[in-house]
């Protein structure tokens, strides 16, 4: 299965896997599963680190760094992920979600996330 991670998943499994689902947990875990982050999430890390929204244990780069341990596969932006999210009906406000959704539905694959507006956008999710 492939599964795009949102921003809370991504921290969650670096700081506080407990926090996960069992499903998303035993998902992230699976070795035949491919677990995508997005460049978008990895900005958005950066930004709420860098305005001191987001306290982290370590430097930024050393945390991203330690999460390629489990496997995780950068997902760029695209034009098309941009033209999708742009399309996108304003269920959810969140720039960041939005682009997260439209990757997700242009890419195929199950979205890792613990927010009820998401699944209004018809994209698997996985919690």
């Amino acid at each position: 299965m492939h599964l795009l991670v949102d921003t809370q998943s991504y921290l969650w499994l670096g700081l506080d896997p407990r926090s996960l689902s069992a499903a998303a947990t035993e998902a992230a875990r699976n070795p035949s599963n491919t677990l995508f982050v997005s460049i978008a999430t990895l900005w958005e890390i950066a930004i709420k680190v860098s305005i001191g929204k987001l306290p982290l244990p370590t430097m930024i780069a050393a945390f991203i760094a330690g999460q390629e341990s489990p496997g995780f596969t950068t997902l760029p932006v695209t034009e098309a992920h941009t033209l999708v999210a742009s399309a996108l009906p304003l269920i959810h406000r969140d720039p960041f979600d939005r682009m997260l959704v439209a990757q997700a539905r242009v890419e195929g694959v199950a979205f890792v996330a613990n927010d009820g507006l998401i699944v209004q956008y018809g994209v698997p999710v996985l919690w």
